[in-house]
C-alpha cells in the first residue's frame, strides 16, 4: 500500500490549529499586548532617534562635520527587543498550547491505533504533526513582526538593509525558542497517558527552565557554588589629626599604595572570580532557553549599537545561537525516538 503522506498529514494538524480556541485565544493575547509593547517601543525609539538627531546638529555646529557622526545611532531592532520578556513568556506558552495534547488527544480517543492501521508510516505521523504545529507557530510570529513593520512605516521610520537583517535574526531566535517548548510539549505528551499529566509535566519544565534556573544566578547563590569574593586588603587607618584643622590649612594626604603586592594579589584574585562568575552565567544561560533567548537579544542590542565594523558582540553570540538551535532540535530527537517506539497497544 501506497503511504498517505507526510503533508497530508501536516496540512490536516494546520488546519486543525487553526480552527482551535485555545490557539485563537493565545494568538489574540498574544498580538495584544505585544502591540502595547510594540507602541511603547516605537514611541521610546523615536525619542532616541530626535535626541540622536538634535545631538548630532549641537556636535557638528560645535566641533565640525568630521566630528560630529561619531555617536552610534539608535537603531529600530530596539522597537522589536522591547517586547522580548512578552514573547519569552507568551511564546512558551503558545509553544506548550500547541503541542501538550498532540499525541495524548490520540490516545484517548483510541485513534491513534486506528491511524498508524492506514498506510502511513510512524514517522510521517510524528513528523507531519510537527511540521503543521511549527507552520501554526510562525503565524502569530509572523503577524507581530507585520503588525512592528506597520508601526514603524506609520511613524515614517524605513528601516536600512542592516536593521532588516538584525530583525530577522530576531524573529528567527525568537521561532525556535518557541519551537523548544513546543518540543519539549511534544515529548511530554509522547511520554504522559493523558493530556492533562502531559500539561503538568509540561508547565514545570518551563518553570525550571523560566524560574529556578535563573534563581541560580543569584549573587548568594552564585557565591556557594563558585565561592566568595577576595576581600579588600585592609586599609590604612588616617588620624584626622594631620588633616589640617585652620582655614585654608592643609594637612597630611596619606595616599594608598594600590600597586603594592598585596593589592596586586588582591586584583589578581578578583579578576579570577569575575571570570568564574562570568563562566557560571554563561552556562546558566546556556541550560536555560529562556535565558539563552534573553542574551541572545542582548547581544543583537550590541550589535545594533556597536558599528558596522564590531564583531565582538558577533562572536559572542556563537555559542548562544548554537544552543538556540540545539535545543528544539534535541527535544523533537527525543520525542521522535520515543514515539517510534511507543507501544499503541
Amino acid at each position: 500500500m501506497e503511504s498517505c503522506g507526510l503533508i497530508p498529514m501536516a496540512r490536516k494538524e494546520f488546519s486543525d490549529h487553526l480552527r482551535s480556541r485555545n490557539f485563537l485565544l493565545i494568538t489574540a493575547i498574544l498580538l495584544l499586548i505585544c502591540t502595547v509593547g510594540l507602541i511603547d517601543g516605537v514611541t521610546d525609539y523615536r525619542k532616541s532617534l530626535n535626541a540622536y538627531n538634535a545631538g548630532q546638529v549641537e556636535m557638528a555646529e560645535r566641533l565640525g562635520e568630521d566630528l560630529a557622526f561619531m555617536q552610534d545611532r539608535p537603531s529600530a531592532l530596539s522597537v522589536f527587543t522591547a517586547i522580548g520578556t512578552q514573547m519569552s513568556i507568551l511564546g512558551a506558552i503558545l509553544g506548550i498550547a500547541l503541542g501538550f495534547n498532540l499525541i495524548t488527544k490520540e490516545k484517548e480517543s483510541k485513534s491513534l491505533k486506528l491511524l498508524l492501521s492506514h498506510p502511513i508510516y510512524r514517522d510521517e505521523v510524528i513528523n507531519g504533526k510537527a511540521l503543521g504545529s511549527a507552520a501554526a507557530l510562525l503565524l502569530p510570529l509572523g503577524a507581530v513582526l507585520a503588525v512592528a513593520l506597520a508601526l514603524l512605516l506609520i511613524v515614517g521610520i524605513v528601516p536600512d538593509l542592516r536593521e532588516f537583517g538584525l530583525i530577522l535574526a530576531f524573529g528567527l531566535a525568537t521561532a525556535l525558542m518557541i519551537l523548544t517548548y513546543f518540543s519539549v510539549a511534544l515529548l511530554m505528551s509522547i511520554i504522559a497517558q493523558n493530556s492533562g499529566t502531559a500539561l503538568v509535566y509540561s508547565l514545570i519544565v518551563l518553570i525550571a527552565f523560566t524560574m529556578l534556573v535563573p534563581v541560580a544566578t543569584n549573587a548568594t547563590v552564585m557565591n556557594t557554588i563558585i565561592g566568595e569574593p577576595p576581600e579588600f586588603p585592609a586599609m590604612p587607618s588616617i588620624d584626622v589629626r594631620d588633616m589640617g584643622t585652620g582655614v585654608g590649612e592643609v594637612g597630611e594626604v596619606r595616599v594608598i599604595d594600590t600597586e603594592g603586592e598585596e593589592w596586586q594579589q588582591f586584583w589578581e584574585a578578583r579578576r579570577e572570580y569575575e571570570e568564574r562568575r562570568s563562566a557560571a552565567h554563561s552556562i546558566l544561560c546556556l541550560i536555560s532557553p529562556s535565558m539563552n533567548y534573553e542574551a541572545t537579544l542582548d547581544l543583537l542590542d550590541r550589535v545594533s549599537g556597536s558599528g558596522a565594523d564590531s564583531m565582538d558582540p558577533v562572536s559572542g553570540m556563537v555559542k548562544n545561537v548554537f544552543a538556540l538551535v540545539a535545543f528544539p532540535a534535541v527535544f523533537f530527537a527525543l520525542a521522535y525516538s520515543r514515539f517510534m517506539r511507543l507501544d499503541i497497544r
